[in-house]
């Protein structure tokens, strides 16, 4: 196998925000004085690991049913797939994939035995089946018959994995289960699944006329023009969710408001959203991620250094 090209399979710039989101929830729970490193080292590999079986997956379903061309949009943050240049053959793809299927199992066990001490137990089998489902809807996106993703699905299906599921399931693994549960909580998942279909909104406005021929996304189901509005709107939710957190959490300190460093990294998405055509759009992917991820860690630590003696 080559090296280079199974490397190539991993992306990391798009993995970065999904860790973000986990160390975001893992840090919440810290600040109600839950606390265990292994347990949150656990969680966020189990996350990247999923992570990028969704991003295999994607490309691996694409390339089999012959949308992954040399016509492919590529940027510096998804170059084209080595699939699509003969570096790699889709055995060793599936390979790959099934690889990290295996590490995002086992690590995913180990995190909730390590939080409740047990995997027999409800809350336990519980927490192991929405990792499980959540493994099913990243392989179900453009692998197998009639996937998800081209029916125009993607967006609602990242919204609530990658961002209330994957935020507020770290938060709670972390805490362990322990009572008091803070449905403020889902604000932050809010923000990072909005930060991360606000990508792949991107993604489709620059491929709106290419994608006609192959799959359906939201973007060509509501036409070119809401699309853009609708970019525009789920980034602004992005920043208005973390501020009515902030609004409603029980204490403040002026620490807080970290994440409000991360702000200026989505002036450009916000201006893109509704100005750029084609290409350009690619311009907006580093923003997202860049801001996306400095605005998880910062708005953890905001809560979290608070409460360090």
């Amino acid at each position: 196998m080559n090296l280079k090209a199974a490397i190539a399979c991993i992306r990391i710039p798009t993995m970065l925000p999904n860790a973000a989101g986990l160390i975001n929830g893992a840090l919440l729970a810290a600040a109600e004085g839950s606390f265990d490193p292994l347990t949150m080292v656990l969680v966020v590999l189990t996350g990247c690991f999923i992570a990028n079986v969704s991003s295999i997956a994607d490309e691996l379903g694409d390339f089999l049913k012959g949308n992954d061309t040399e016509d492919y949009e590529a940027t510096s943050l998804a170059p084209p797939h080595p699939l699509t240049k003969g570096h790699i053959t889709p055995g060793q793809v599936k390979g790959i994939l099934i690889t990290f299927l295996a590490l995002s199992c086992i690590t995913g066990i180990a995190a909730v035995w390590r939080a409740f001490g047990t995997i027999f137990a409800p809350v336990p089998l519980a927490m192991i089946g929405l990792g499980a489902i959540c493994i099913i809807a990243a392989l179900r996106y453009t692998l197998g018959k009639n996937p998800y993703g081209y029916r125009g699905l993607g967006d609602i299906a990242i919204f609530i994995f990658e961002g209330p599921i994957l935020v507020v399931g770290a938060y709670f693994v972390c805490k362990g289960g322990m009572p008091p549960f803070d449905w403020r909580i889902i604000l932050p998942g809010i923000a990072h699944g909005a930060f991360l279909t606000a990508m792949l909104n991107f993604n489709n406005l620059r491929d709106i006329e290419k994608d006609r021929a192959t799959r359906m996304t939201f973007a060509m189901r509501i036409g070119e023009r809401r699309a853009r509005i609708y970019g525009f709107s789920v980034i602004v939710l992005s920043l208005v969710a973390p501020i009515i957190y902030t609004l409603v959490y029980p204490t403040f300190t002026p620490l807080n408001l970290l994440y409000l460093l991360s702000y200026p990294f989505f002036i450009v998405p916000m201006y893109g959203a509704l100005k750029y055509e084609g290409p350009q759009f690619n311009r907006c992917f580093a923003f997202v991620i860049a801001g996306g991820v400095l605005f998880g860690i910062l708005h953890g630590l905001g809560y979290f250094l608070p409460t360090v003696q």
